[in-house]
């Protein structure tokens, strides 16, 4: 336990921890829910710790008593230890984010407005990355920000394979192959002709794998 708190002191270290491998991994869900688990399993044994230790003084001096009453001591020194771990488990997942969000962000979002205007023959050029990957378009000749939940779902579908292929790029290495899975289902023809155009240029690079229920021409 103790050698897992050293590992994510220095986690939290002033090395970046976008390039730890093991902070990248850490799930924030999990993380959360296990946090809580630990601080009640702390709050429960040393409510056991204080009855076992009034059990003590009121029956004087009973041996077995104190033998439980240190197990629980231990166990809660065990606790405390788990928990601190999560706590700084769920600080360096926060950094790790923040400090994704700010390296990758503007390079993602410029890279998926050059594909969104790909897929919408320049109608949509600007896009917006907001926090908990909302995300917005301006028109070409517009001056306001539309959120995708305010466009058709084909148009809110396309910003968002734009995103992702975004993503891809930046994030996956060269030779990891791109799989979608029915990601034109709310394209119409036009769209979904676009979108096959997109990823063949993509498929010169990287391999391209899409699955859909659509037909194509030749």
């Amino acid at each position: 336990m103790r050698q897992q708190i050293g590992s994510m002191r220095v986690i939290l270290g002033d090395e970046e921890i976008v390039e730890d491998a093991e902070a990248m991994d850490l799930d924030g869900a999990k993380i959360a829910f296990e946090l809580r688990q630990a601080r009640q399993a702390l709050s429960d044994l040393s409510t056991a710790l204080a009855a076992k230790q009034g059990a003590i003084g009121a029956t004087g001096s009973a041996v077995e008593l104190e033998a439980e009453a240190e197990l629980l001591r231990e166990q809660i020194q065990q606790a405390q230890e788990g928990s601190e771990v999560l706590d700084l488990a769920m600080t360096a997942l926060r950094r790790a984010d923040e400090t994704l969000r700010s390296r990758f962000s503007p390079q993602i979002t410029a890279d998926a407005g050059l594909l969104l205007s790909k897929l919408t023959g320049g109608k949509y050029p600007n896009v917006l990355l907001e926090p908990g990957m909302l995300l917005s378009v301006r028109s070409e000749d517009g001056a306001v920000m539309r959120p995708a939940a305010a466009m058709s779902c084909g148009t809110a579908d396309q910003m968002y394979l734009a995103l992702r292929l975004a993503m891809c790029e930046r994030l996956l290495p060269e030779d990891a192959p791109l799989v979608l899975d029915d990601a034109l289902v709310n394209f119409d023809d036009n769209r979904a002709r676009a979108a096959i155009d997109l990823l063949t240029e993509l498929a010169k690079k990287r391999q391209v794998i899409l699955f859909t229920c659509r037909k194509f021409g030749d």
